[in-house]
C-alpha cells in the first residue's frame, strides 16, 4: 500500500527539489516527488482562459448594447421625424433634440442596468449558497467546492453596484452621438 506524505514549507523557505528527491529515493526506493507544479500550471491556464472568455463576452455584450441603442435611437428619430423637423424650423438646436433622446435613453438604461445588477448579485449569492449547501451534504469536492472557494469581496460588490452607472453612461453617450450624427445628415 503506497504511503502519501504531505510536506508544507514555511513561507519563503527555499526548496531544493533535486536534493529532496534524491534523499527520498535513498530512504525509500521508488519514491515519487510531486510538487503539483504541472497541475497548478494547468489550473492557472484554465483560470486565464476563463477570464479571457469572460472579457470577450463582456466586450461582445457591450457592442451589442451599443448597437441596440443606435438602432433604437434611429428608429425613434424616424418615428418622430415630423416633430424634429418642426423643432428645426422653429430654431431648436441639435443639442436640445439630442438631450431629449439622451434623457429618455438614460432612464431606460438606468432601469435595465439596475435590474441586471440586482439579478447578478442574486445569482452570485445563489451560487455561493447552493455550493455551500452541496459541500455540507457531499463534502468538499468538485465544482461546488471550487465555486465556494471563490472570494467575492467588497471591491467585487462595489463593481456590481457601479455597473448600472457605467451602462447608463455608455447608453446616454451612444444615444447623444447617434442623434447628433443623424441630425447632421438631415440638415
Amino acid at each position: 500500500m503506497p504511503t502519501l506524505v504531505d510536506i508544507r514549507l514555511a513561507q519563503g523557505q527555499p526548496l531544493d527539489q533535486d536534493a529532496l528527491a534524491e534523499r527520498l529515493e535513498n530512504a525509500a526506493p521508488g519514491t515519487i516527488l510531486d510538487d503539483h507544479a504541472r497541475w497548478l500550471s494547468e489550473a492557472r491556464a484554465l483560470g486565464r482562459s476563463i477570464a479571457a472568455t469572460g472579457l470577450v463576452v463582456i466586450v461582445l455584450v457591450s457592442l451589442a448594447a451599443v448597437t441596440a441603442v443606435v438602432f433604437a435611437v434611429r428608429t425613434g428619430l424616424g418615428v418622430h421625424y415630423d416633430e424634429i423637423e418642426i423643432l428645426h424650423l422653429i430654431g431648436a438646436p441639435d443639442r436640445f433634440i439630442a438631450a431629449q433622446f439622451q434623457r429618455h435613453t438614460g432612464r431606460l438604461a438606468a432601469v435595465g442596468a439596475a435590474i441586471g445588477a440586482v439579478l447578478a448579485a442574486l445569482t452570485v449569492i445563489g451560487l455561493r449558497w447552493a455550493a455551500a449547501d452541496t459541500i455540507a451534504e457531499t463534502g468538499p469536492a468538485g465544482v461546488a467546492s471550487l465555486v465556494a472557494s471563490i472570494e467575492f469581496g467588497f471591491t467585487d460588490w462595489v463593481t456590481i453596484a457601479a455597473l448600472p452607472l457605467a451602462v447608463t453612461g455608455v447608453a446616454t453617450a451612444t444615444a447623444r452621438a447617434s442623434v447628433l450624427l443623424s441630425l447632421a445628415r438631415l440638415t
